[in-house]
């Protein structure tokens, strides 16, 4: 898909699918206009500092933010948030605006 994974590379927005919550592939799309909100979507924003900040819907449709860490190892990314175990996705590629990884 891209070239090897950089830290660079994963700063910023990102969309993911909540329908893509269990073990397998995994798209995330760099947030823009061309993605609009859904009850179906999560935004990751990545930080450089090594802060994440997660949004889902709540159940009144306002977002609920949760704010935790991530760190790159090689081609493993992990995604760690308040009251969950550590979500970790083996990054397979990465271009301008899209990551494609396997959570493993």
């Amino acid at each position: 898909m891209g070239d090897e994974v950089s830290v660079e590379k994963l700063i910023g927005s990102w969309v993911v699918g909540n329908s893509e919550n269990d073990s397998g592939p995994v798209t995330w799309q760099r947030q823009g206009p061309l993605v609009p909100p859904s009850r179906s979507w999560r935004i990751l924003e990545i930080g450089a500092d090594g802060q994440v900040r997660e949004g889902v819907p709540g159940p009144d449709d306002r977002g609920q933010w949760q704010v935790g860490t991530w760190t790159l190892d090689g081609d493993r990314l992990t995604i760690t948030l308040p009251d969950r175990p550590p979500e970790v996705l083996d990054i397979e590629g990465v271009t301008p605006d899209r990551i494609a990884a396997r959570r493993i």
